[in-house]
């Protein structure tokens, strides 16, 4: 057996599987955009409401925040919706990943738009990065399941 190939078995023991992840080990893919390179996710609470025996879900804004570098594609994004009524919308991948690497759960963000963008604020007595953030309305979410 090759060691990529036990590497792979012993991530998906039983106790593996029962583990919980941290939040240390993550990426994101926004349709659209090179590299997302996302530092902090903030992900959508989903709600169940029901109106007149009506039930519908909501979701609270989703939040995805990165260093600023010199791409200006997230601004950009904002920038076309904020200027267009028919831009278009994104689909976000938001995948944990095991402590070996290896994709552990993968969320599908579906009709994504940013409605609010912000830099943060420049101290020369801290020296830490700079962090653009959006915040996202979302259509609907689903967790990709394993076969």
């Amino acid at each position: 057996m090759s060691s990529k190939r036990s590497a792979k078995a012993k991530a998906l023991t039983p106790v593996a599987l029962t583990q919980p992840f941290t939040n240390l080990q993550f990426a994101v893919a926004i349709e659209g955009v090179a590299h997302a390179g996302a530092v902090e996710v903030v992900f959508p609470t989903a709600r169940i409401v029901t109106i007149a025996r009506r039930r519908s879900v909501t979701f609270d804004p989703m939040v995805v925040r990165r260093g600023l570098t010199e791409s200006t594609d997230w601004f950009d994004w904002w920038e076309q919706e904020r200027r267009s009524a028919r831009a278009p919308t994104r689909l976000i991948h938001v995948v944990l990943l095991r402590p070996n690497g290896s994709e552990g759960l993968r969320w599908f963000f579906r009709d994504c738009r940013p409605t609010s963008y912000s830099i943060s604020p420049l101290n020369a007595l801290v020296g830490a990065p700079v962090i653009e953030s959006l915040e996202l309305r979302v259509a609907s979410f689903e967790l990709f399941r394993r076969q």
